[in-house]
């Protein structure tokens, strides 16, 4: 399952919304957006039950890890565990039923649509910052900055 995904759809759905003119089509793009996210969080949790039912005991999964400078060992890591993955859920199910329920909303369409896949992008960063902590490590050599899941910086 690619983490990242879920990041970045919010965050395309609002681009999207930025440029279109026309209300209506800010409307269908917010839906559109909202449903696909909430069909890769429903993928999230299936994937997440069977890995579990299957037997992988990890703390996190479906961990990816990205290095962004690695002369100065900067990396982005992305891990997922029971709870992210409930609030995840959660999070697209209650968008996608804020869209439906504001369907009719004629004042400021488009900023309003904007606004709710913009707090859905910020409350799926929070929930990745959630599971993860970000820290500047400082050795006696160097300092690089890295994101650790806070189980693995609870460990230490």
């Amino acid at each position: 399952m690619n983490l990242s995904l879920l990041i970045l759809l919010p965050l395309l759905t609002v681009l999207l919304i930025l440029v279109v003119r026309n209300p209506q089509s800010a409307r269908w793009i917010a839906l559109g957006g909202s449903v696909v996210q909430l069909v890769l969080a429903l993928a999230l949790y299936v994937a997440f039950v069977k890995a579990r039912s299957g037997g992988d005991t990890a703390i996190m999964l479906f961990d990816q890890q990205w290095p962004l400078f690695p002369s100065l060992n900067i990396s982005f890591h992305l891990g997922v565990d029971g709870i992210a993955v409930a609030m995840i859920l959660l999070t697209a199910f209650v968008v996608t039923a804020g869209i439906l329920v504001s369907w009719k909303v004629s004042y400021m369409t488009k900023e309003f649509f904007l606004c709710m896949h913009f707090s859905q992008y910020l409350t799926t960063m929070l929930q990745m910052r959630q599971i993860t902590k970000l820290r500047l490590l400082h050795t006696k050599n160097s300092s690089f900055l890295h994101l650790n899941s806070i189980r693995e910086v609870q460990k230490r």
